[in-house]
């Protein structure tokens, strides 16, 4: 027996101008064209990614002319960058003069707030009246207070023949 929907289908199948055998060569025609504009996009994809790509010509580019005025030569950047350290001040810089005192008078401002231990150690030095940081590694100076050795957790500074170790804050 046959379902109630087939039998309503079957009725408008029969109305419509076209026949069920007409409907199948037309969507039989209708995949062939689909699976051929899919071949030909394939194949097109696959070759402009194999094929070289054609040089173009240096007579057909236009370069726009660049004004030079007020442009410095590279080579000044490049002197100013090596000439000073963009990451930390330098020690060189410091403003301050300590006269003849104790070790004491002159360490009484600074504090270790660090410890760089890769490579060679490097100790972070804060000048509290200055408000400054400072690199300092083995026999560097700070004004003058010479680095005499960094250890893990402290750092020796010598001046003349005194010396103070100053322990991580």
């Amino acid at each position: 027996m046959k379902n109630l929907s087939d039998l309503h289908l079957s009725k408008h199948i029969g109305q419509w101008p076209i026949s069920g055998q007409k409907l199948k060569q037309t969507a039989l025609f209708l995949a062939s064209v689909a699976f051929l504009f899919f071949i030909a996009e394939f194949i097109y994809a696959v070759t402009s990614y194999t094929l070289p790509f054609k040089p173009v010509p240096a007579e057909s580019m236009t370069v726009p002319p660049i004004s030079k005025a007020g442009l410095e030569p590279l080579e000044t950047f490049e002197n100013k960058l090596k000439s000073r350290n963009l990451f930390f001040s330098s020690v060189k810089e410091t403003p301050a003069v300590i006269t003849a005192a104790g070790i004491e008078e002159k360490v009484k401002n600074l504090s270790l707030i660090g410890i760089v231990a890769t490579g060679e150690p490097e100790a972070i030095v804060k000048d509290t009246a200055l408000n400054q940081t400072y690199f300092l590694k083995r026999y560097q100076k700070l004004r003058d207070l010479e680095v005499k050795q960094v250890k893990t957790n402290s750092i020796v500074l010598k001046s003349g023949k005194e010396e103070k170790e100053i322990f991580l804050a």
